[in-house]
C-alpha cells in the first residue's frame, strides 16, 4: 500500500503520496490460492491518526502543543470515529474471504503509540493529550478486534505485546516519534521490529 491507505484502498486504486504511480486495489492480489491474508489498517480511516499527529507536526518537534483534547465533545467525538472503523472493516473483510475463501485471515492491531506515565519529545503532543490519546488507539484496536471476530478472522493484539516499546522508550521503541527517519520508519509508523 502507500503511505496515508484507508480500508477503502482495499477496494481502490491508490496514488503514492509523490503524486506518482498508482497501487492496484490491495484486494486484487488475492485468488482462491492464497493461503495467508493479514491486515494492518484502519488507523487511517475518519482521519484518525492523521488529524492527531498532524496537529504537532508544524514545523517538526516540538516539546508541547495546544492541547487537542482541552474542548468538550472533542475526545468523545474521536473515540466514536474510532469505533466507526468496524463495519468498515468487517465490510472488506467478507471481501477478503470471498476472494480467497480458504485462507486464514489475520488482522493485526495497531502497537502501543505512548507510555502509560510520562511523556517525550519524541512524541510531542501536549502533557494531558497522552492519555486521551491512548483511548483514541484503544478505541481503534477495539474496532479491529471486534471486526475481526465478527468476521471469522484471528486479532493480533499489537498493542499488548507492544507494551513498554513505545515512542518514548527510546533505543527499544518499536514505533518512530515526530520525525521522519528515511530509510527505518516514518513518522509515527513502526520500525522493522515494530
Amino acid at each position: 500500500s502507500c503511505s496515508g491507505a484507508t480500508v477503502g484502498d482495499l477496494f481502490r486504486g491508490q496514488r503514492s503520496f509523490t503524486g506518482g504511480r498508482i497501487a492496484p486495489p490491495q484486494l486484487a492480489a488475492l485468488t482462491a490460492d492464497t493461503d495467508l491474508v493479514t491486515v494492518g489498517i484502519g488507523g487511517n480511516d475518519e482521519n484518525l491518526f492523521g488529524s492527531l499527529a498532524g496537529a504537532c507536526m508544524g514545523g517538526g518537534a516540538r516539546t508541547g502543543c495546544t492541547p487537542l483534547f482541552a474542548t468538550a465533545g472533542v475526545l468523545e467525538a474521536k473515540v466514536a470515529s474510532a469505533r466507526r472503523v468496524e463495519p468498515t472493516l468487517a465490510r472488506a473483510l467478507t471481501a477478503i474471504h470471498r476472494r480467497a475463501p480458504d485462507a486464514v485471515v489475520v488482522v493485526v492491531g495497531y502497537p502501543d503509540l505512548l507510555p502509560a506515565a510520562g511523556r517525550c519529545s519524541a512524541a510531542p503532543f501536549a502533557a494531558a493529550d497522552y492519555r486521551p490519546i491512548s483511548r483514541v488507539e484503544a478505541a481503534l484496536n477495539g474496532a479491529l478486534r471486534s471486526a475481526a471476530q465478527a468476521q471469522d478472522a484471528i486479532y493480533v493484539d499489537l498493542a499488548a505485546a507492544s507494551r513498554g516499546h513505545d515512542i518514548c522508550a527510546g533505543k527499544g521503541a518499536w514505533v518512530n516519534g515526530a520525525q521522519m527517519e528515511p530509510g527505518r520508519a516514518a513518522a509515527y509508523h513502526p520500525y522493522a521490529r515494530g
